[in-house]
């Protein structure tokens, strides 16, 4: 897989360092959850599970939190630690800190609803709101060492569809194992790669390898842009993901509570198989 550099235009306002993180989901037909260990520094997180009776959407105070350093009341954005979830439309995160409720002697955050153990909004003074859909995928910034979150809810029956908007989309694997990429989904609407390989041609899927700290890329390939056949000598198939590095077929799995980037140069649509 050819590997890209972490200072990716639409990440660069918040992505300095993403480290690893270790995931478990215990589940059984109908309620589970999951629990992964953050590292300090910014951890990228996946959801597999929905609001029980509310399907598809997780709201993020769902998101129970332990370890983590809270906002004091005077909502120093360093204090906090900190959720950024991202828009697909805008193309840009929401964000809302973490309160402890150590913080506030005075209970000044009282008066504005806040409750210990959650997340708070600081441009609109309340408690967060925000959802996310089963599949979507979000960012927490720790300023601590080996701090969790669990997030429980219903197993869904079906991960179903997500839109892809043009520029970056941010999404999870939504299912409680990991799984190949390339039997994670399939898309429609996305911009093949040519023959020649190049990677101006193919629209980007990007993982975050925490070892190397660089994001591994492969391109989508859609199959009309090779009408001599060239990519079928690599094993390429039509509406997969290729590896430009190796030669073949991308075999990249996305974990347990794993997360990717699509780069995409227009709308289109991702369906979970």
């Amino acid at each position: 897989m050819k590997k890209t550099a972490l200072l990716a235009v639409a990440l660069a306002t918040c992505l300095g360092y993403a480290p690893a993180q270790a995931a478990d989901v215990v589940s059984s037909n109908i309620v589970g959850y999951q629990r992964v260990t953050l590292a300090k520094g910014f951890n990228m997180i996946g959801t597999a599970f929905q609001d029980v009776g509310k399907a598809n959407t997780l709201g993020i105070q769902n998101v129970k939190a332990s370890g983590l350093t809270g906002l004091d009341w005077t909502f120093a954005t360093t204090d906090g630690d900190t959720m950024l979830v991202w828009d697909p439309v805008q193309q840009m995160y929401t964000k809302t800190l973490y309160y402890t409720g150590d913080s506030d002697p005075d209970e000044i955050m009282t008066t504005f609803g806040a409750q210990p153990g959650t997340w708070f909004d600081t441009e609109n003074f309340k408690t967060a709101e925000d959802i996310v859909a089963n599949g979507d995928a979000f960012w927490i910034l720790s300023s601590v060492e080996e701090s969790t979150i669990t997030i429980a809810g219903e197993v869904p029956t079906t991960a179903g569809a997500i839109t892809i908007s043009t520029g970056f989309n941010m999404i999870a694997n939504p299912y409680p194992k990991a799984v190949k990429v390339n039997d994670l989904f399939t898309c429609t609407g996305l911009t093949g790669l040519d023959w020649t390989f190049a990677t101006t041609e193919g629209d980007t899927l990007m993982i975050w390898n925490p070892a190397t700290q660089m994001y591994e890329t492969t391109l989508y390939y859609a199959g009309d842009s090779d009408p001599d056949g060239i990519m079928d000598t690599f094993g390429a198939v039509p509406g997969t993901w290729f590896d430009t590095e190796h030669f073949q077929t991308a075999q990249t799995e996305i974990p347990v509570g794993g997360s990717f980037w699509i780069l995409s140069s227009g709308p289109g649509t991702l369906t979970f198989k």
